[in-house]
């Protein structure tokens, strides 16, 4: 299909619990070549340990807990591949994503980044969370997470790497950039990702989330104002 190299990037913070499944569901993908870096953002758990312990895996430990934007950013500055996806440390990829992400990317050079679909697995107690809102639209580049997304490294060198100031939804404020940029999305309709919900799950923080959601927005308007346009889906 293509000798692209990708590199996937998986971000941790005390994730001992299920950051082996998630290695493993990556190093279970047919593609290759494949590189894989976990980066371990200062856990006080086996994380890091439990990364080191995949002979194929690169680890970066991180002095100072900063959050997923900065933990992401020292992925992709150390990436080797021209393709770059990633995964959180409590969800799995599903067989043949990277497969499809990779294939989609070499028939279509103007898309700069796919967007798959994500299968709920709650864990224990629970629930679904109030904030979720059904993925699928394809014009709606918030539904899409960067634990479904695969990325031309060009894609970052034109937009930027991820606002380390934001601790939840960096994946839209950095979607919002590349869409504003003009860069082609394509959202898949297929499951790129199974994503587990459980008590720890950053995104429990729901007034964090609705915080960190509308400054998104608010920065996506006022660049558009500062651009002299308007805002566009």
């Amino acid at each position: 299909m293509s000798d692209a190299l990708v590199t996937a990037i998986v971000a941790v913070f005390n994730g001992e619990r299920f950051l082996g499944e998630a290695i493993e569901s990556i190093l279970a993908q047919d593609y290759r070549p494949l590189e894989v870096i976990v980066v371990d953002d200062a856990s006080t758990d086996a994380s890091a340990e439990i990364a080191a312990s995949f002979r194929d895996v690169v680890v970066i430990r991180r002095r100072q807990n900063g959050g997923p934007s900065p933990a992401r950013n020292d992925g992709i500055a150390r990436a080797k591949g021209d393709l770059i996806t990633f995964l959180d440390a409590d969800d799995k990829m599903t067989p043949g994503r990277l497969e499809t992400q990779v294939g989609t990317l070499m028939a279509n050079p103007e898309v700069g980044c796919v967007l798959m679909g994500q299968e709920l697995l709650l864990e224990g107690a629970a629930g679904v969370p109030t904030w979720l809102r059904p993925f699928g639209e394809p014009e709606d580049v918030v539904g899409g997470l960067m634990i479904s997304a695969m990325a031309r490294r060009a894609v970052f060198e034109r937009v930027g790497d991820f606002d380390p100031t934001y601790r939840l939804c960096e994946d839209v404020d950095w979607l919002f950039r590349v869409r504003e940029a003009g860069i082609p999305i394509e959202v898949l309709s297929q499951i790129g990702v199974i994503r587990r919900i459980h008590e720890d799950n950053a995104t429990h923080q729901v007034e964090g989330v609705r915080a960190a959601m509308a400054r998104a927005v608010r920065a996506r308007l006022e660049r558009s104002r500062a651009a002299g346009g308007g805002v566009t889906t």
